[in-house]
Order: structure tokens, then sequence, then C-alpha cells
């Protein structure tokens, strides 16, 4: 059975750096070639988010962009991770009742990440074209040898708008923390001011579902909380809570928003995350890593452990 492994897109840099020999670090090339072993024989599966999406195509050097996207794609092998919150509804259903109700946010799909599924038929279809079993087969064949991720980056038009993205959610979190800092706020109340500053319009299906009156509405942050669901949604919510209102001492980085998101979706979901300190410490102090049976470091040499 593969293992489905998340890395951080500073893991990506370094191996991509290795792969054009930028990077000269010999203690690399074992985990550098053993990654790309099992990702060619499909025992470890590396899926590519909409995080990494955005990270790679704001890269302002077109040949280091163009390398890393290549190196990206390759080893990916046009797995991906679909966007937290994405699949709102399916997710809540699965943990409510994970035998009737399968869900994975991981799947085998060039479009994946970008929250799109693509099937190679339909599209031949929407462009006239129709083809038999045989010659779908061997689309499907290029398709699965072709670098989709490479593909997507070299596309992208408004990088700008990305850029400012960022600055919009690091406001965010800037204005959660004045909040809580000018009032003494129970903790209970803490979840509410923290769901409807930056989470509300992502869950706004689940609180019209659940949520009858306005005293369950505003409670209903705390209790999915308390409940630990949806998976994703639980791990979010804690790497908010624990980076943002109970280490105030960390300042604010502009790329916060993306990490917490890109891991709310890995950790449960993953068998391995490799990401910066900060994260791997704090997912491990609160026990983030064993409630999911997910092996979360620093250090990528720890994907030994896999083996």
């Amino acid at each position: 059975m593969s293992k489905y492994i998340y890395l951080d897109q500073n893991k990506w840099i370094e191996l991509a750096r290795y792969d054009s020999g930028r990077e000269k670090k010999p203690e690399l090339k074992e985990i550098f070639d053993l990654i790309f072993e099992k990702s060619l024989s499909g025992e470890w599966v590396f899926p590519l988010s909409v995080i990494h999406y955005n990270e790679t195509v704001t890269r302002k050097q077109e040949e280091q962009r163009h390398d890393l996207a290549k190196y990206m794609g390759i080893i990916s092998r046009n797995w991906g991770i679909f966007p937290f919150g994405m699949y709102k509804k399916e997710e809540l259903a699965y943990c409510m009742d994970n035998k009737k109700y399968p869900y994975t946010p991981i799947k085998y799909n060039p479009g994946c990440f970008l929250g799109k599924l693509y099937n190679p038929e339909e599209l031949l279809s929407e462009q006239g074209i129709q083809v038999d079993k045989k010659k779908l087969h061997e689309v499907n064949k290029f398709l699965s040898q072709f670098n989709f991720f490479l593909y997507f980056v070299e596309q992208e038009k408004e990088v700008e708008v990305l850029k400012e993205d960022n600055l919009f959610y690091q406001s965010a979190f800037e204005a959660l923390r004045a909040e809580d800092n000018a009032h003494n706020i129970p903790e209970k109340l803490k979840f509410d001011i923290l769901f409807m500053q930056c989470f509300k319009a992502e869950y706004k299906d689940i609180i019209d579902q659940l949520a009858v009156t306005e005293q369950q509405k505003n409670n209903l942050a705390y209790d999915l909380f308390k409940k630990q669901i949806p998976h994703s949604f639980y791990v979010d919510m804690a790497l908010i809570y624990y980076s943002k209102l109970k280490n105030k001492q960390r300042k604010n980085d502009i790329n916060d928003y993306k990490d917490i998101v890109s891991l709310a979706q890995a950790v449960p979901y993953c068998d391995a995350v490799i990401t910066e300190n900060y994260w791997s410490s704090l997912i491990v102090e609160h026990g983030l890593d064993k409630k999911y049976n997910t092996l979360v470091s620093k250090n990528i040499n720890d994907l030994k452990k896999l083996l």
C-alpha cells in the first residue's frame, strides 16, 4: 500500500536545488535517490497542493522557478491534494461514519490541487474529439507521463493577486491577536472570534445545516473543535489557536496562513509530513501527529522511518 508524503515547499526547493546542481550537500544524496526510487515505483506518493502551486509560481527567478516546477512535477507524478475546505460536507460525513462514507482529499489527477478533477475522455469530447477505448488507453498513458504541474505553473498570469492574498491573511491574523489582547475573553468564546473573523465563509454550509438557533451558531466553532471534527478543520483551528492566540510572542509571518491550511489537510490524511521546525514542533507538542498516526518532522531524512 502506498504511503502519502507531504513536503513543505522549503524541502521541495532543497531537493530541486540538489537535482539541478545548485545544492552541493552530500548528505542529501541518499534521501534524494530514495525519493526518486520510491516515487517511481509508486510506493511513496508526494501529492502537491494549491499552496505548492502558489509558492512556486510566485518565485521571481524564471530559471529556478522552471527547474523547481519540473522537479516537483516529476516526483509528484500528477498526484494532488484538494485545497482545504473544498469538500466540507463530504469530510464531515466521513468523520461521522468513515465506514459508510469513504473520503480522502488525495487523488491521482492533474487538476486535483486546483480543486478540479479532469477526465481525459470528457476533455476530448468537449473539443469534439471522439476516441475509442484503445486510443483512450494510449491517451491516458501519455497524460500519466505529462508534467502537468510544470504546465500549470508556466500558464499562470495573476502572480500579483497571489501575493496580495498573503497580505490579506496576515492582516486577518494580526486583527485576531489585537481583538484577543483588547478583551478578557473566556476560552470558549475565543473560538467564536477566531471562527467568525477567519473561517465563517468556508464553513457556512455546515453552519446552515447544523446550527438551528443563534446560540448554536455562536458555539459551533468551539463544539466542532471539542469534537475534533472535521479532521482538517480541527487541525486548522488548533494550529491557529496555538500559534496565534497562545503564542503571541511569535512574529506573524506572511506565509503563516498558507502553512496552516496546507498542514490542515496534510496531517490528518498523509502518512508523513516534513515541514519547518516551528510547525513540526507545535504539531508534536499537541499530539496531532499521534492522533492521526502521522510521521511529522523537520528532517527529510526521517522519511527512512517509513521503510
